[in-house]
């Protein structure tokens, strides 16, 4: 009588599905994963044109999101938003504005945020001449920001754009100005400094690559990783006009030294190869959004003092359209984003992210791929890029927030975990039972309540999504006897998923 009881909730279940007609796209499937949307952050009075999330970056939990063209006590300066995660939830905690603003300085067009040091670009500040840019730089003192130090290189010039780019790490930051013109007009510059006491960041070195040229852009882009600059020039020419390139520059303990330049290994015409960097760990990611025909994404590795390509990544489901994947890239160890923020995800320019994880085998597979669970036209998720702690953070400047166009908005998605389960037990209470089936098909068509924590331990088929496939496979299992072969592994002991992709196990307690 049980059995015939269990039997009809299945096919009840199953009836009202297929009359439903709901539940078709499986939990774990690209397009439906609004389960690993945290937050939707937006400004209180939003303004036309804020930007707010042209900029973010994050580190334990503290959350910084630019908004380079809001006004700020009048004047159209720009800001920075913090936000500080209490119990999971992200809490406004104050407005960061520069002590000196003035109309389109552009404050927060480009921010990081790491070892206790906060830097901001201002590449529109006038200091120096119109859009000379400027860099400051604050000290955290307990989730509270102090200015430091607002940094002008001594050379400043109109229109140089200092601090288009930024990055920190340790005592030591980097700032990218596109324009600047010591190598050709527009060729570019970086400059490099180096904290030498407190509130003083000096000069180290002014770099500009051997071989720059008119409009290279070199420092639109920039990244630290130990000793190391890297630096890209996206309309740079190489064997063909302005594919762009990256420079990698090293410091010997005595001098910093042109180490090495990067290429794309098949460079077409305007393919913004360098246009997004990121290094971590003798890696790095290089962004190419308008490689063809979506963008891409090439990781770099050095062994011994030498750069060789390791993979080249490009988004899974393409659109028809250009959607320029690798406009945005974050390298951190074994996990890399990209995004493409003119991707068409129910709406035109809405955009897109996808993360990816390294195998010891170094192979990088996508194992999430998010859109805003609210799309509208010209949103422009992944603008901008962040990997935090748990966390995937995506800026779209385009999206029109309480009215207002463009004014902005940031999304904070969950990264999936991936600890260790036992295949087949949806339920998580430790046994292989009826209650995992029904588990399953409760999830995909009723709804009623989230879903299971460990949905690998639910992709019985380990195919990468949760589907009715899964819970008609362990019905097989249970109910068809010695010919039924077992689940894939993790079974039936505990233990980690052989196969990488995008359901990952977030809370399972191994029997």
């Amino acid at each position: 009588m049980l059995l015939d009881l269990e039997s009809t909730v299945i096919a009840t279940l199953l009836r009202v599905a297929v009359l439903c007609g709901v539940g078709l796209v499986p939990v774990g499937q690209v397009h439906a994963q609004p389960t690993f949307e945290a937050a939707l952050l937006t400004v209180d009075t939003p303004a036309p044109g804020d930007g707010f999330g042209a900029s973010v970056s994050t580190c334990g939990d503290l959350l910084l999101v630019g908004a380079p063209q809001c006004m700020h006590d009048g004047v159209l300066s720009g800001s920075i938003y913090v936000y500080r995660r209490v119990l999971g939830d992200w809490q406004f905690h104050y407005l960061l504005s520069p002590d000196d603003p003035e109309t389109g300085q552009l404050f927060g067009a480009s921010v990081c945020y790491r070892d206790g040091t906060l830097v901001v670009g201002a590449p529109g500040d006038s200091t120096q001449g119109n859009l000379s840019g400027a860099v400051y730089v604050y000290n955290d003192l307990g989730g509270v920001f102090q200015l430091s130090q607002k940094l002008l290189p001594a050379d400043g010039e109109l229109g140089d754009q200092f601090g288009v780019s930024v990055a920190v790490a340790g005592q030591r930051l980097a700032a990218g100005a596109d324009r600047e013109d010591d190598a050709g007009a527009n060729a570019g510059a970086v400059y490099v400094y180096e904290l030498t006491g407190p509130d003083s960041w000096d000069l180290s070195k002014k770099l500009v690559p051997a071989g720059l040229d008119n409009e290279d852009r070199f420092g639109c882009s920039v990244t630290l990783m130990g000793d190391t600059v890297i630096s890209g020039a996206w309309l740079a020419d190489t064997t063909v006009a302005s594919a762009g390139t990256v420079f990698v520059f090293s410091f010997d303990g005595i001098e910093w030294i042109q180490e090495a330049r990067l290429d794309s290994p098949t460079p077409t015409p305007g393919e913004s190869f360098g246009k997004s960097v990121s290094a971590s760990e003798e890696r790095v990611a290089v962004g190419a959004p308008t490689s063809p025909d979506h963008g891409a994404v090439f990781v770099f590795e050095r062994t011994g003092g030498s750069w060789s390509l390791e993979s080249t990544l490009t988004p899974t489901p393409v659109s028809v359209n250009p959607i320029r994947f690798g406009n945005a890239v974050v390298l951190d160890g074994n996990s890399l984003a990209a995004a493409a923020w003119l991707a068409d995800v129910g709406h035109i320019d809405s955009g897109a992210a996808w993360l990816y994880e390294r195998s010891a085998a170094a192979t990088w597979t996508e194992v999430l791929h998010v859109a805003a669970s609210v799309a509208s036209v010209g949103d422009q998720l992944g603008k901008s890029l962040a990997l935090g702690d748990g966390i995937l953070v995506a800026g779209a400047p385009g999206r029109d927030s309480g009215g207002a166009p463009n004014s902005g908005a940031t999304y904070v998605f969950e990264r999936p975990r991936f600890d260790a389960f036992r295949r087949s037990d949806c339920d998580g209470n430790g046994r292989f039972d009826i209650a995992d089936p029904v588990a399953i098909l409760w999830s995909l068509f009723v709804g009623t309540t989230p879903p299971p924590p460990c949905l690998a331990a639910c992709d019985v088929t380990d195919d990468g999504t949760l589907d009715i496939s899964d819970a008609v496979r362990l019905l097989d299992i249970q109910f068809g006897g010695m010919s039924s072969a077992p689940p894939p592994a993790p079974f039936p002991d505990c233990g980690l998923d052989p196969t990488t992709d995008s359901l990952g196990c977030a809370e399972y307690a191994c029997p």
